[in-house]
């Protein structure tokens, strides 16, 4: 399979996906773009290191979290990449800062901002127990330095503090997970506030899991014939945005929106699966008044494609505006697995699509629906497998992860340690106009 036919075959969808839409919410455009993509290699690798976890891009800034061995001892890592002169180049490698004696998760998953970079590493150990941590980092004259550690104010063992992190100004939130288990999976009992003040980070306030937030008795019976725990994965995803934070309760198949009033947040809204038992938040993303929601197992045209949902905020309540879904969608495409949202750009992953090579989907926003603007289908991807399991966008600069391997933590498939894969969709519709 060359990638001369797996570019061939993403256009064929988009031309299916144009032609067969009889949604009238949601219609897509005739051609959509196949902007560049381009696959942003580390430089100063640790010897087998592969790099390529979460990646999030924001402003001129993309990062990439990776994991290497030393000693037998598993460590992770965190790359670098910023733009200048209108080219993407590697600046720099994030090691943690404290060493364990079983190794750490250290740029599994991290939060970038304008200046203030959060690190999580949830199996950090502290006085003998494995509790995590999130390690802060400041840019000073192009270079980030590390200046703070954070844990939870009580910690716990196994509580996996670090699992996800977002920042948004001077507020940072920290999620959980519970024995170790990320992915949603974990019975996570709190997402943790923290708030900057002259400089230094402190604890501000715990957001504890409501005690009617459960996987209900069939929910669990399903998950176990599945060889699954289901719990309710509280905080395992979520996303911050001023005084509005939306956290992922997937075991449950909820969302639950908070809001900061005085200094406190209070639960404004439950959002329950519109759909039936379809995996509903493992992912959310934020942007004004659009909220999108992952949905990796609901049914669009066709039954387990996935799809991701558009809420619309009004009178500050959500509601559900609009479904995104492919028309040609096959069975467990993960359409929706993972969802982000910038500047009226909708990125949707579905890493199993193209056979398992994986392609992203970016939706533009036409008066108050969403249509089809470009598919990011990523160079060598069909090698690799499972390439948009975690998308980020920001600006029109779009970033996926790279591969299958990478995410279970063994090697990668040639060819090669990974990196992030990069597209710019904004220069591509430009290009594309001007033409």
């Amino acid at each position: 399979m060359s990638r001369h036919f797996a570019r061939s075959a993403a256009l064929c969808f988009a031309l299916q996906l144009g032609m067969h839409s009889a949604d009238a919410q949601q219609e897509t455009a005739a051609e959509p773009q196949l902007p560049p993509v381009e696959l942003l290699e580390p430089e100063n690798l640790a010897s087998g290191e592969v790099v390529g976890f979460h990646p999030r891009v924001h402003q001129n800034w993309i990062g990439a979290g990776g994991v290497f061995q030393t000693e037998a001892i598993q460590r992770g890592s965190l790359h670098l990449f910023v733009r200048a002169d209108g080219s993407w180049r590697h600046a720099q490698r994030l090691v943690s800062p404290t060493l364990h004696r079983d190794g750490d998760t250290f740029g599994s998953q991290f939060a970038l901002s304008d200046n203030v970079i959060a690190v999580g590493d949830y199996a950090a150990e502290r006085d003998g127990k494995i509790v995590g941590a999130v390690h802060l980092y400041a840019l000073d004259d192009g270079v980030w330095q590390h200046t703070q550690t954070l844990h939870m104010a009580s910690p716990r063992h196994l509580a996996g503090f670090g699992a996800w992190v977002d920042i948004d100004g001077d507020t940072l939130v920290v999620g959980e997970a519970n024995e170790l288990m990320v992915g949603g999976w974990g019975d996570n009992l709190a997402v943790h506030v923290f708030e900057r003040k002259q400089d230094r980070w402190h604890a501000a306030h715990v957001i504890v899991r409501p005690a009617n937030v459960a996987a209900t008795p069939e929910q669990r019976d399903k998950a176990q014939r599945e060889g699954m725990s289901r719990h309710a994965g509280f905080g395992a995803h979520f996303d911050l945005a001023g005084d509005r934070l939306v956290v992922s309760a997937m075991g449950a198949n909820a969302l639950l929106a908070y809001r900061r009033e005085r200094g406190r947040w209070r639960l404004v809204q439950r959002i329950d699966d519109p759909g039936t038992d379809s995996a509903f938040a493992r992912t959310v993303a934020m942007s004004g008044t659009t909220l999108v929601v992952a949905a990796l197992r609901g049914n669009g045209r066709i039954a387990d494609t996935g799809v991701a949902h558009v809420y619309r905020e009004q009178n500050a309540r959500w509601s559900l505006a609009q479904t995104l879904s492919l028309p040609n969608g096959n069975a467990q495409d993960m359409f929706g697995h993972w969802v982000a949202i910038d500047d009226g750009t909708i990125l949707v992953g579905a890493h199993q699509r193209l056979m398992s090579a994986g392609l992203a989907y970016a939706y533009r926003q036409s008066g108050t629906q969403w249509t089809l603007d470009a598919i990011l289908n990523p160079p060598d991807a069909w090698r690799r497998r499972m390439s948009a399991y975690a998308v980020d966008i920001d600006a029109g600069t779009a970033v996926l992860n790279p591969g299958n391997e990478l995410l279970a933590g063994g090697p990668l498939q040639s060819p090669g340690p990974g990196g992030v894969y990069v597209a710019e969709i904004d220069t591509a519709r430009h290009e594309k106009q001007g033409s």
